[in-house]
Formats: structure tokens, C-alpha cells, sequence
């Protein structure tokens, strides 16, 4: 497969779906024109805010269209895209800034009671040059921040990009190359600090292309997307593979079941990803019979143990044709198996999959050989997706 690049998705994506709705939120939405046209003026942007190829740009916020125009915007100025998990506090996101070396930060002033900025004031943040002020996530809610030399809104950053000409951006876009760093995704830190994982273009993309082909996504799916943008489902099989296969992803800032099944029902999603609880918790609602949910056609799930009870109702009861469970990690662009559409309910319900093409895998023991099958195991992967390292840490590497 030949690799591609971000900017080289997201105009194919305006190429091929045009004025198809690619992002939709409650008071605004996006056709793959539109983020094509924003994607090479939030690069404008980046290039005048002083933004070289190289330099890392920190997003720590919801899910919100701007989250993505200002990470397609920087991925095309050569930018490295460090998601912020929101749930940290100001230290652990100071250690990412810092870590990863961020030049600039995207953040919103704040969030169900949370001020982000706040969180960061008395944080030593020495090579930080810049904070940029996201929309509020709430519609009809004013920015209360005022800007300042160091903290600027999202309005006046994208006013930077009168400074450069789009022939500028589309010359930074097309010097980005395959083999060139995307993002740095930091893990969960369970041994110790956080590392923070660099995975370059072309393997990104074609890992998720891949999943979207075994996944079944077609051009016009409705995908709901309850996985926040700084973890690889919401970022990599949410909005990028969005851009990969043309189709619409609908974010939501925070699950509310009843909003869920009543989103279902209008905006009348096909593509719907959780974890079992969220499965279940749809199965057991009271008035889950009130909704037509009869345009639900392929689930995923995982991360927690998947009964094949609950397989079986969700194809019975909720009318998936299709559930796939599968198996990655930060390390491997986040995926290595996946069941495919033609699996059994034991297979998604007692396996993680197979192997996704070009990708191998194998379980071995304290010695290094294989173990027989059934038995426990080291985990290997092999394969285009292995990250290209852990930034500022060959040690670990």
C-alpha cells in the first residue's frame, strides 16, 4: 500500500465527498470542503505563529470540531500533534508540554467547571511560547479569558494567516513525507512516567485504513463518537479515519444515555463504538424501546470482558450486523487485531482477532520461544505500525 500523508488525506477527502458532512456538532458542522479550506488556513496560521516542520503543538481539550481544524492545521505545517489528556491536571500536563517540547498549546478556558489555563498557571513551562484559546465547547457561551501576549483566541490566531499566503501552506503540506512524525501519544504511565510514543504518517494512515475496511465503514456512515479525541479511538478510528472513508463522525462532550439513544434515533447513526458497559447500559434503559435504532449496523468494542450474551442481544435486540473486538496499543499506532464481519459471536466475544494485514504476531515465553496456543505469553508484534520511537528516551526505546 502506498503511504500518504495528513494534508494528502484530507484533500482526497475534499476531492472525493466534497459537500458531505464530515464533522457535525449541535450548533455548527463541516463539510470535507470546508475542513480542507480551514485545514490550509489554521496552516497559514501555524506557519505565521512560527511553527517549523519538527516543532510539537499541544491540544489538550474536548471534543470539538476546532480540536480537529488545529490539529489538520498543524500536521500540514510539518507540526507533531501532542494530545492532552483532558483528565489531567495541571502537573501531569505541564510533564506532557514539557516532555514532548511544545512550542504551542490549544486549549479551551474551560470545561464542566475545569479552567485549563488556570490549571497551568504556576507550572514551569519554559519552551511554551504560546497558549491559543479554542472555542468555548458549550454553544451560546462566550470566551470570559482575555487575551494577552501570551494567550491568544482562536478568532485572532486565525487571523495570523493573512501573513502567509496559501501557496506558503500548500508548499509546507506537500514537504511533509510519509516517514515524517504525525503525533506523540503519550501511554498510560502504569510503570512509571508517561512515555511519550512517536508514530509518523504513512503508518498511521494505512493502520487505519485498515480498519476501516475490516470494520466495514462505508462513505455516508454516521459515526457517533463517544471516545474523547486525545485517545486513539476518538483521534485515529474517529475523526482520521472519518477523513479516510468519508465518513461523518458526530462527537459528543459528554455521555448521557438518554441523549445517546435520542441521538440515534435522529441523526440516524450506523457506526457506534463503546465499551460493554455502554452496550449493556443501552440494552437495560427503560425506555430504550421509545427509539428507532433500527439504522445501528456495526459496533466495536472491547477493553473489558465481552460475554457473548451481550454479542448475542446486541445482534438480536439492537440489530447489529456486525461487532468486532480488537487488540493495540499507543505503541503500535493503537491497533494490531480486529475481528472481521463475517466472525462469530464466540470469536469477538473470547478473542481480540486476528493479525491486521501486513502485521504479525506471535506469544512467547521467559525464554523467547513460542508458546503453544491456549497458553499465556509475552505479546510480539511485528510490522509497518511499531512506533518509530519514545521521544527524548532511546533507553526505553
Amino acid at each position: 500500500m502506498k503511504q500518504m500523508t495528513l494534508p494528502q488525506v484530507v484533500v482526497n477527502a475534499a476531492d472525493q465527498y466534497g459537500d458531505a458532512i464530515a464533522i457535525q456538532e449541535p450548533h455548527q458542522q463541516f463539510t470535507f470542503n470546508e475542513l480542507n479550506a480551514l485545514r490550509v488556513k489554521s496552516c497559514q496560521s501555524f506557519i505565521a505563529a512560527g511553527v517549523e516542520k519538527g516543532d510539537r503543538v499541544a491540544i489538550w481539550a474536548p471534543n470539538i470540531a476546532e480540536w480537529v481544524i488545529a490539529a489538520i492545521g498543524l500536521q500540514s505545517a510539518g507540526g507533531i500533534l501532542v494530545p492532552i489528556n483532558t483528565r489531567m491536571k495541571g502537573r501531569e500536563a505541564a510533564f506532557a508540554i514539557n516532555h514532548s517540547g511544545a512550542k504551542l498549546l490549544c486549549t479551551v478556558n474551560s470545561f464542566l467547571g475545569v479552567n485549563y489555563p488556570q490549571m497551568l498557571a504556576d507550572q514551569d513551562m519554559p519552551l511554551l511560547e504560546r497558549v491559543i484559546l479554542l472555542p468555548e465547547p458549550e454553544p451560546n457561551r462566550s470566551d470570559t479569558h482575555q487575551a494577552s501576549r501570551h494567550v491568544m483566541l482562536w478568532a485572532s490566531f486565525l487571523s495570523l494567516a493573512k501573513k502567509i499566503s496559501p501557496a506558503v501552506a500548500e508548499h509546507r503540506a506537500a514537504s511533509v513525507l510519509p516517514t515524517d512524525i504525525m503525533d506523540i501519544m503519550f501511554t498510560s504511565g502504569t510503570t512509571g512516567q508517561p512515555k511519550a510514543v512517536m508514530c509518523a504518517h504513512g503508518q498511521n494512515i494505512q493502520c487505519f485504513t485498515s480498519w476501516g475496511k475490516l470494520r466495514g465503514i462505508y462513505t455516508g456512515d454516521n459515526c457517533l463518537l463517544l471516545a474523547p479525541f486525545f485517545h486513539s479511538m476518538g483521534y485515529k478510528a474517529g475523526w482520521l479515519a472519518g477523513l479516510i472513508h468519508g465518513m461523518k463522525i458526530l462527537p459528543i462532550l459528554s455521555f448521557d444515555l438518554t441523549k445517546v439513544l435520542a441521538q440515534i434515533e435522529q441523526d440516524k447513526i450506523t457506526i457506534l463504538d463503546g465499551a460493554p458497559a455502554v452496550f449493556q447500559s443501552i440494552l437495560a434503559h427503560p425506555d430504550r424501546a421509545d427509539y428507532d435504532l433500527t439504522s445501528l449496523r456495526s459496533a466495536g468494542t472491547g477493553g473489558a470482558p465481552v460475554p457473548i450474551s451481550l454479542v448475542k442481544k446486541m445482534q438480536k435486540e439492537l440489530g447489529f450486523e456486525q461487532i468486532g473486538t480488537g487488540y493495540g496499543l499507543t505503541e503500535t499506532c493503537g491497533y494490531v487485531t480486529g475481528c472481521g464481519p463475517n466472525d462469530s459471536a464466540t470469536i469477538v466475544a473470547t478473542t481480540s482477532g486476528r493479525a491486521i494485514p501486513d502485521v504479525e504476531v506471535k506469544c512467547i515465553a521467559l525464554d523467547g520461544t513460542p508458546v503453544p496456543v491456549g497458553e499465556p505469553g509475552e505479546i510480539c508484534v511485528r510490522g509497518y505500525n511499531l512506533m518509530q520511537g519514545y521521544f527524548n528516551n532511546p533507553a526505553a526505546t
